[in-house]
């Protein structure tokens, strides 16, 4: 038996075929919006063309004297430059000059990106023309104002502080504290302070804490969440006037793109993406093979969702992880060896007492980036298909139950089969 899963979304996109016991039970679960077609160039320029809540760029930009375009990173699904250039001719019929236009990879604290990042994610054609940087969260930033919400000081990059239009770029896909992606997290984390961002990310938790908020963030909440509602805020303190928000299809392909306001784009995309990034659940599985693509590069996020999958008698979790790139540098939450962690660091979350192995499947060795993963000896590492069967064969016979998510790293179940009393999935 043969399933077909997206690999390499930063290279050459291609189906990785993962080989089955033809006596096995295997099922395929894919997200709502898996298979959506793309859309043309043609239809990204309609959208861009005619943004919600605001006037057509070409109107709003004119008469601005430096423009700052902010796009997310590798850590993300977005195709930025197919949204960019409709962008850049609606700049250009507002009598915008290339050396007044500038982009920013909105990195939070992300490690930097290279060249090379830069045009995977944009194209060589807009490098060609425009100056590329990467932010830089450890300088102090400008003090634009501070949330209502958390009260979050928002200390923004100098560099966009003296632009006055500011455009951000980015897609909708399920986060684990935000609900879900884009909106103004192209602003916070993506371009303030190490200070900022460290506030936004505490804030939750004290007040969580302190019994005064509900628990309510997790992996597709995001209308009462108030980590999104904070991180919103910030992005409206600091003058984010346009949003482009993709939502996208199993192989990171733009199928619906939103443009306009931050509240009204984010709010249209978040709605899309609420049907698209949605799963089902499969129970008592035997094996759960849980594949990364989109945010291959945090490929550790394709776990929580496959943990609940797994029978309560006890049954092996495959993830797979094939990036080779690695594991994302973070320098909030990551490692930097065995004694030195971001300051926001936790040990890899404790494997669940009915998973009995897992298994993390990756073609490109890095044993550093193991550590975002348990030290637990349940967890085994494997550079071949053929070795992660052979781990399987070991212990699971005829009529096996096994699952296979294609997206789990962007995907999330329906919020009745989540546990929010700790804002946490089950």
């Amino acid at each position: 038996m043969r399933v077909s899963v997206p690999q390499l979304a930063w290279h050459e996109p291609s189906p990785f075929h993962l080989e089955f016991p033809d006596d096995w039970e295997v099922c395929v679960r894919e997200m709502g919006g898996y298979r959506r077609p793309a859309l043309s160039g043609e239809q990204l320029r309609e959208a861009v063309q005619n943004p919600v809540g605001i006037p057509p760029i070409r109107e709003l930009a004119r008469g601005r004297k430096e423009v700052a375009i902010l796009f997310d990173d590798l850590t993300r699904p977005t195709r930025c430059g197919p949204v960019a250039r409709p962008v850049l001719e609606e700049l250009a019929e507002a009598g915008i000059g290339d050396k007044h236009i500038r982009f920013v990879m909105a990195l939070g604290t992300h490690g930097v990106a290279s060249r090379i990042d830069f045009e995977k994610k944009l194209g060589r054609d807009i490098l060609r023309r425009f100056p590329v940087y990467n932010h830089d969260p450890f300088v102090p930033g400008v003090y634009v104002g501070t949330t209502s919400t958390f009260r979050t000081p928002v200390y923004l990059n100098e560099e966009v502080s003296r632009c006055d239009l500011r455009i951000g770029i980015g897609s909708v896909v399920s986060h684990a504290w935000a609900g879900f992606g884009g909106g103004g997290k192209i602003i916070l984390p993506g371009v303030c302070s190490t200070d900022t961002i460290v506030h936004n990310h505490r804030a939750y938790h004290l007040e969580a804490a302190a019994g005064r908020r509900p628990a309510r963030v997790g992996l597709g909440i995001w209308e009462e969440n108030p980590m999104r509602h904070d991180i919103d805020e910030a992005a409206e303190i600091a003058g984010l006037e346009v949003l482009a928000n993709a939502v996208v299809n199993g192989w990171g392909e733009t199928c619906a793109l939103y443009v306009g306001s931050l509240k009204e784009a984010f709010s249209a995309a978040a709605r899309d993406a609420s049907a698209s990034c949605l799963a089902e659940r499969a129970v008592g599985m035997d094996v759960v093979v849980s594949n990364t693509f989109g945010k291959v590069i945090e490929g550790f996020l394709g776990l929580p969702t496959a943990y609940e999958s797994v029978r309560e008698d006890g049954g092996d979790v495959v993830l797979i992880a094939n990036s080779p790139e690695g594991q994302v540098i973070h320098y909030l939450s990551g490692p930097f060896g065995e004694f030195f962690t971001g300051p926001e660091w936790k040990d890899a979350a404790l494997i669940p007492g009915n998973v009995e192995r897992l298994i993390v499947f990756s073609e490109y060795p890095d044993v550093a980036s193991r550590r975002w993963y348990s030290r637990s000896p349940k967890v085994h590492f494997c550079e071949t298909w053929a070795a992660v069967s052979g781990l399987l064969r070991e212990r699971h016979g005829p009529r096996t139950r096994a699952v296979v998510y294609p997206s789990a790293d962007i995907h999330y179940f329906a919020e009745r089969d989540m546990d929010t009393s700790s804002g946490t999935k089950a």
